[in-house]
Order: C-alpha cells, then structure tokens, then sequence
C-alpha cells in the first residue's frame, strides 16, 4: 500500500497504533485542506490477540460523512458468502462492507476466484469515474 499511496503522489499518514486504533485518531490526523480521504486496510491474512481495539468500517463511513471525506476500504481477500457457518469469525463479507455505505471498496479478485491478478473496485460512481482516469 506505501509504494502505491508514493506512486499516486499522494501522502499516507498511519494512524492509531499497531493494537489499537480509534476513530479520533483517524479524526485527529485529518488536515482539512490536505486530507483528501480515509483508508482503511483489512487484516486479511494475520490476526493481533489480546489487547487490541479497532475502528468498525460503519463508525469511520460516518467520520467521513461528518468531515466531507470518502472512505475507501480495502478488504484483501474478499468473500461474497459470510464464513461465519464454516467456522471463520471476523471476516466481513463483501455485502457486509457495501451496506455500511463505504465509498470505495476494493478487494482481490484473484485470490478470491482463483484467477489471473485482478483488483475489483466497488463504489461510488463518481469516485470509480475518476479513479478510472489513472488507477493511481
């Protein structure tokens, strides 16, 4: 994600910590005539035990309708079914992300289908518009 966030020309700037981040950290970091979005990033492949706290996705969707920011969202892996019935807690399915009202969503479609390297993007149409312009 930082090569790609250098790519675009954009700067990224981590908020929270490695255990715990809150919205007011994402709050506290937004710079109103430099902040153009809020990310967040999907611990698709690794866990943290213990004492940990996280911002929900529908908690940082209204973070951003309150501070005029989108919110983009990248889920890794993806999953069109909830996992949950096969024994797999904590993983929000693509549906489950779409309905908090998220502007962007992207996800892997390779992984996720077994197919040649792909990213699928999900959102708002003026967003994909312009994204569609340069993918970076």
């Amino acid at each position: 994600m930082p090569d790609i966030m250098a790519m675009s020309g954009a700067s990224l700037i981590e908020v929270g910590t490695t255990n715990r981040t809150r919205a007011s950290d994402y709050e506290a970091a937004i710079r109103p005539e430099e902040t153009a979005a809020l990310l967040k990033v999907h611990t698709s492949n690794f866990k943290i035990m213990g004492f940990t706290e996280e911002v929900a996705l529908d908690e940082l969707v209204k973070l951003g309708r309150k501070r005029h920011l989108p919110v983009f969202y990248d889920l890794g892996s993806g999953s069109f079914l909830p996992l949950t019935p096969l024994g797999i807690q904590g993983e929000p399915s693509v549906h489950e992300c779409l309905k908090t009202g998220v502007d962007i969503l992207c996800f892997s479609g390779d992984k996720l289908f077994g197919a040649p390297q792909a990213g699928i993007l999900l959102g708002r149409k003026k967003l994909i518009e312009k994204i569609k312009t340069h993918p970076l």
